[in-house]
């Protein structure tokens, strides 16, 4: 089987190699309804539902503007058709630990916030509590991941929004004949967005490890990990 990119080129040293077992020696979680491992763990025995309606102040403006009746393929683009999920609650960062002052906590990502606190428990768990055992920091790496970040989340934004940015246009003014292509002017060079949707980034190398998109035969598409194999 050939794979190709989309403008032709062969993808070559695709071929993957033995990965190296991983030790997994402490866990860390924050959870909905769960501050920690613990907690999550008696959470799964116990059958707990952490699923919810989403509490309108969540919404950034009307639920209209976002949501509408529908379900999957049969929905209006720039909408959602889910208004549930399980959140993360009465989360307090130890601002005290960190030495971070309190004013600034406002301007910080809470994904951010939480990585601090898991990644210390993580630790703590495995033994590893800095004081009565410590490790080289020399030979840690740290590996962080989320999803939709950077310029690509910005724009994908521009069309989330677009549908309340045109209401309260219309509230102050805009006619209603020019706010469809006030919109459309406003998303024109965003993301699509639906419930399939995944953000990729075009470019002519990848680095070993990362997952790439390939072409098989113009068609059809997969994802595939570059492993490159050093041969002697």
């Amino acid at each position: 089987m050939k794979i190709t990119t989309a403008d032709g080129k062969v993808a070559e040293g695709l071929e993957q190699g033995r990965f190296e077992p991983i030790a997994v020696i402490g866990l860390g979680a924050i959870m909905p309804d769960a501050k920690d491992v613990n907690q999550f763990w008696q959470n799964i025995k116990a059958g707990k539902v952490s699923i919810k309606d989403v509490k309108s102040e969540r919404w950034p403006g009307k639920i209209e503007d976002f949501w509408k009746n529908g379900g999957p393929g049969d929905i209006e683009e720039g909408f959602t058709y889910s208004k549930i999920g399980a959140f993360v609650e009465d989360f307090e960062f130890n601002w005290r630990r960190w030495r971070q002052p309190p004013g600034t906590l406002k301007q910080i990502d809470p994904c951010q916030l939480w990585a601090v606190e898991v990644s210390a428990a993580a630790l703590e768990q495995s033994g590893y509590d800095g004081e009565s055992k410590d490790f080289d920091r020399s030979r840690c790496g740290v590996i962080f991941a989320n999803a939709l970040g950077g310029e690509n989340r910005n724009l994908s934004n521009i069309r989330v929004w677009s549908n309340h940015t045109k209401n309260v246009a219309l509230k102050h003014g805009l006619p209603h004949e020019n706010a469809e292509g006030f919109q459309a002017e406003i998303v024109e060079h965003s993301p699509r967005i639906d419930e399939d949707t995944v953000i990729i980034k075009r470019t002519d190398t990848a680095d070993n490890g990362k997952i790439v998109v390939a072409l098989i035969d113009e068609h059809e598409a997969m994802l595939k990990r570059i492993q490159k194999i050093r041969r002697a």
